[in-house]
């Protein structure tokens, strides 16, 4: 009985749960890569994006663990996964192992490869944390999780790993709506944001990804934007440059209505601080707050964002008119899209 329940698993068949099922292997576990769906519409700081498809030995972080009846062991531990012309390989090869159908196995990968990231000591499904900083890091951390059942049919094909982006992009456009009146872009720099934390990337009991961002640090320091701009804005009705449109900074996911000291205060939540001179006149500063602005209120949707959400992209239109204030509207777009037939190795 032992040996056709082993027979059925090898041509693909449904098995019959059999206690005497003996392990077997079968070829080496692998992983394939196809197309990076990455749109390069959207500019960014020098190394900031992954934005083009992996070259020619580039490496992903591997992690993965195989879970039976009785052990759960850890089988890869930051192994990196390196792209050839026609394949992705690592050494030495791990081999296939299954005794159940209630067998599994969980993969999680991490790029970039040098960034630290390692396994967490902690009970449960396997999981992988990345520190980031917004001080020292601006690298796109992309995660990818895929776990392997015991009934699916075809036990040993190669693993396809679908990697999402980690962090939020943001980007602030500032126009001047003014008919004949200039202005200085002086700067413009967020504040009372997460500054630094722990990305985690962990299955859930369906196999299903789950990424967070754990030990969370908040604090009212200056991060990303531009200290030092200096960019003249001519009105509508003057030629020139009428608007400035910045890079995308990449910053830690969270919500935008609480406070850098723990407390209830407005004034220590997330925002957007700009500055900006009239000519002839005086610096102005505007502190928005982030999570007052509004879609498109001229339009009727007052509807704001509380949270700034992993693999999400946000476009801040800062409107001002030198004789009737400043209008702040935000626009969200899915980072980048995915075909859900397209096999490999993916970003959402």
């Amino acid at each position: 009985m032992a040996a056709a329940a082993a027979l059925s698993l090898l041509g693909g068949c449904v098995r019959i749960a059999d206690p005497g099922l003996k392990p077997f292997s079968e070829g080496t576990i692998g992983f394939e890569a196809g197309s990076l769906l990455l749109r390069s519409d959207a500019p960014s700081r020098a190394g900031s994006f992954k934005d083009s498809d992996f070259a020619v030995d580039e490496s992903i972080l591997m992690f993965g663990q195989y879970h039976d009846n009785v052990n759960n062991s850890i089988i890869f531990n930051g192994t990196p996964i390196t792209k050839h012309a026609s394949s992705w390989d690592y050494s030495p090869g791990r081999a296939w192992v299954w005794t159940s159908e209630g067998d599994w196995y969980d993969f999680l990968a991490a790029y970039p490869t040098d960034k630290g990231t390692s396994v967490m000591d902690i009970s449960g499904n396997l999981a992988i944390k990345t520190d980031y900083a917004l001080a020292s890091d601006n690298y796109d951390l992309l995660y990818a999780a895929k776990r392997r059942n015991g009934n699916e049919a075809d036990l040993t094909a190669v693993v396809p790993m679908t990697f999402r982006h980690v962090l939020s992009a943001v980007q602030v456009v500032v126009n001047n709506e003014s008919k004949y009146a200039s202005f200085t872009l002086d700067s413009y720099e967020f504040r009372h944001l997460i500054v630094q934390a722990s990305a985690k990337a962990t299955m859930d009991g369906f196999g299903d990804p789950e990424f967070s961002f754990i030990n969370t640090v908040r604090n009212g320091s200056s991060v990303r934007g531009y200290s030092s701009l200096a960019t003249t804005l001519t009105g509508t009705k003057v030629s020139g440059t009428h608007s400035f449109e910045g890079d995308f900074d990449l910053f830690i996911p969270g919500p935008l209505d609480a406070a850098s000291n723990g407390s209830s205060s407005e004034e220590y939540m997330p925002q957007l601080v700009l500055k900006y001179t009239p000519d002839g006149g005086v610096q102005q500063t505007e502190s928005i707050l982030l999570k007052d602005i509004q879609r498109d209120p001229l339009h009727g949707d007052t509807s704001t964002i509380g949270v700034w959400s992993s693999g999400i992209k946000y476009t801040y239109y800062v409107n001002i008119r030198l004789d009737g204030g400043v209008l702040v509207t935000v626009v969200t777009t899915d980072w980048d899209p995915v075909e859900a037939e397209t096999p490999g190795l993916l970003i959402e």
